[in-house]
């Protein structure tokens, strides 16, 4: 842990350069940490790593943020990222942000923020599985996702009470993603360039409805197939905890302009029942794409709050992968799959 601090220091204040001038006792730090492991019972290998022989690979990471206040109603944040197995230190995100207008406006490294969890995606603790439903937030073998990461660019976003209850939001943004293909050699990149999107929410203190929108050109040195095209993104999302009962449900379809092949339609419902500090949940889900690839999935899990910061879960999840199975190096021999997976979370 010391050793991602000290990293942390000048890659952070790069991004929040203003926050040399704050005091002391206006700046926060937070973090997570996740921990866990997943085997399968085949050799063919599952999001690139998930197999007989287990991995500690996608549920392992650690992550800190710094937030500070600029002055003038400006804020800074940015947090960095570690992932087991993955490319060393990153910055997930970084930006400014400030009240315009009666609204609010971010600007620089923002995390791509129209799924459910999208914004949270590698804080396990904050949603009931080990890893959000990869149906949704995952990325197949050829790269496709109807998901994305990140963007650099700008967002605007205001909110106002409908009822006593209810609040209404509506958030814009634009700016340029990029993403990195997996599995290609040598590596390359996939940039979303004018890449924007519409969000509008519906929310209480118990629930929350989304609905959304996002095109962005596709530029891919490498692939004549998807380069130059435009692509666009349509969801819904709802989220519902009351009197014990927890609801998630989304519903993703992504499309390629002239090339229906790589369209994907993607969603899953999940329902959970507290008792005490201890939920079980089950989550079916599935991913279909043009080329009659499927992917469709049943989880029953099982998540411990061990205090107010840290969580302990376990998950069995049986998959059926048909024509590829979009999230396995190849088709693996047997119709269905089945996958163990244990963790625990922090925050602090």
């Amino acid at each position: 842990m010391n050793k991602i601090l000290s990293l942390s220091v000048p890659a952070l204040c790069l991004v929040l350069s203003g926050t040399a001038s704050a005091s002391m006792d206006k700046v926060r730090w937070s973090g997570f940490f996740n921990i866990g492991t997943s085997a399968s019972d085949t050799n063919d290998a599952y999001l690139d790593s998930v197999t007989k022989a287990g991995t500690w690979q996608n549920l392992t990471n650690v992550g800190l943020n710094i937030s500070a206040d600029l002055g003038q109603g400006w804020h800074g944040a940015a947090q960095i990222i570690a992932h087991e197995g993955g490319d060393g230190i990153i910055l997930d995100w970084g930006f400014v942000r400030g009240k315009v207008g009666g609204g609010t406006l971010n600007a620089g490294k923002l995390k791509y923020s129209n799924g459910l969890f999208s914004e949270i995606v590698d804080v396990s603790y904050a949603y009931p599985w080990i890893r959000a439903p990869q149906v949704v937030y995952g990325h197949a073998e050829d790269s496709t996702a109807v998901m994305q990461e990140a963007l650099k660019g700008v967002s605007y976003e205001f909110d106002t009470d409908v009822s006593d209850e209810m609040t209404f939001g509506v958030k814009v943004f634009y700016g340029e993603g990029q993403e990195k293909v997996e599995g290609a050699t040598p590596e390359r990149f996939e940039t979303f360039k004018k890449l924007s999107g519409l969000k509008f929410k519906l929310a209480s203190d118990n629930m929350e409805i989304i609905a959304y929108h996002t095109s962005s050109d596709i530029e891919e040195e490498g692939n004549s197939t998807i380069d130059g095209r435009s692509m666009s993104i349509q969801g819904f999302g709802f989220n519902m905890d009351k009197n014990n009962f927890v609801i998630n449900a989304e519903a993703v379809s992504s499309k390629i302009d002239g090339v229906t092949s790589m369209d994907s339609d993607a969603g899953y419902v999940m329902l959970g029942y507290r008792f005490g500090k201890t939920m079980p949940h089950i989550t079916a889900g599935s991913r279909e794409r043009g080329d009659n690839a499927k992917h469709t999935s049943l989880m029953l899990g099982l998540r411990h709050e061990m205090t107010e910061t840290s969580s302990l879960k376990f998950e069995y999840e049986q998959v059926d992968p048909e024509n590829g199975g979009i999230f396995f190096e190849s088709l693996p021999s047997q119709d269905k799959i089945n996958i163990i997976s244990a963790g625990m979370q922090f925050v602090f």
